[in-house]
């Protein structure tokens, strides 16, 4: 049963861009999800409430029914509002406890550094306002190998929360409608190889972000168990030129040499004469089974520290918008 005596701790900050409902929302979900409030308990009536919060009750009528709609709470014609039994059988609730902890603990962290509660609320609002900002610009991905093209341009959305375009150099180099396309992404990324291309077919001096693709594990693991390592690679030579210093940067003695783009009968007589071949997916059905054993399919994996510094640039130096 409800106590008169012990209110409901919900404060509200009329100086925070948050509406006041949404406040009172956010606080009783706080109080249901660290057992405060228990399954089952009654809470004050809206007029109650909304007289020791100091808001109108229409204010709290409609925090109420959010947090009914959400499954927190259910109101009993004639009875009351109660903290909804079930509550936390659910998977929501058990995720937004998670989400709860996380927070908690990082206010913990910022406090013993020395921080108020308002300096960490004020930084995360920054935060949070800054991220949504980078969400909505649309980016593009420039490589020149059509293999991981659109793989990376996934990724590389997956990572920043953007919507991410890939565009194949080559094909940009000779189509003034493509790079007439590019111009419109606010944000354009490519390899650390291609910035100089990209910036010519921008012509409009804005910063062109750049990232690093390392091989997958399975694929350094399948090089790293090979005995003799001359290892016959389908990509194009500066491609080749990348991976052989991504492997020496790994400490592995690989001996690539790019394979000349031919015929698949002249392709597979040429693979014969290596003791691995490094290839795209798409290209497998080039060689006969028979060298099945040879083949590794290149995967790639965006380097952590390169999509770090990519984000703070993101952040830190917002691109200027373009003219569309």
């Amino acid at each position: 049963m409800w106590k008169t005596e012990y209110p409901m701790n919900i404060h509200v900050d009329r100086e925070r861009g948050a509406p006041v409902y949404l406040q009172i929302v956010e606080q009783v979900k706080f109080l249901i999800e660290t057992d405060v409030l228990q399954p089952g308990e009654k809470l004050p009536t809206a007029q109650a409430l909304a007289r020791q919060v100091g808001v109108h009750i229409n204010t709290v009528a409609r925090a109420y029914a959010q947090l009914a709609s959400s499954g927190y709470i259910v109101s009993k014609y004639g009875s009351g509002t109660y903290v909804e039994l079930t509550r936390k059988d659910s998977e929501a609730f058990q995720s937004r406890r998670k989400l709860r902890s996380i927070v908690e603990k990082a206010l913990q962290d910022v406090q013993a550094m020395g921080y108020s509660g308002d300096e960490f609320l004020n930084t995360a609002e920054i935060v949070v306002q800054t991220f949504a900002a980078i969400a909505r610009r649309r980016a593009a991905f420039v490589e020149c190998h059509e293999a991981w093209l659109n793989e990376v341009a996934q990724k590389l959305g997956d990572e920043l929360d953007m919507d991410v375009e890939p565009f194949l150099l080559g094909k940009l180099q000779t189509d003034p409608q493509l790079q007439h396309r590019l111009r419109q992404r606010e944000v354009v990324i490519t390899m650390i190889s291609h910035v100089e291309d990209v910036q010519q077919l921008l012509k409009d001096g804005r910063k062109v972000y750049s990232i690093v693709l390392y091989p997958s594990v399975e694929v350094v693991k399948r090089i790293a168990s090979l005995r003799a390592r001359r290892i016959g690679v389908l990509f194009a030579e500066d491609v080749v030129q990348r991976l052989a210093k991504s492997f020496q940067g790994l400490g592995l003695q690989t001996e690539l040499e790019a394979i000349p783009l031919s015929d698949d009968n002249a392709l597979a007589k040429l693979a014969r004469g290596y003791d691995a071949l490094l290839i795209a997916s798409a290209d497998r059905n080039r060689f006969p089974e028979e060298l099945a054993g040879k083949i590794i399919e290149i995967q790639t994996t965006l380097a952590r520290e390169s999509v770090d510094l990519l984000k703070r640039d993101l952040v830190d130096g917002p691109p200027r918008s373009q003219d569309g």
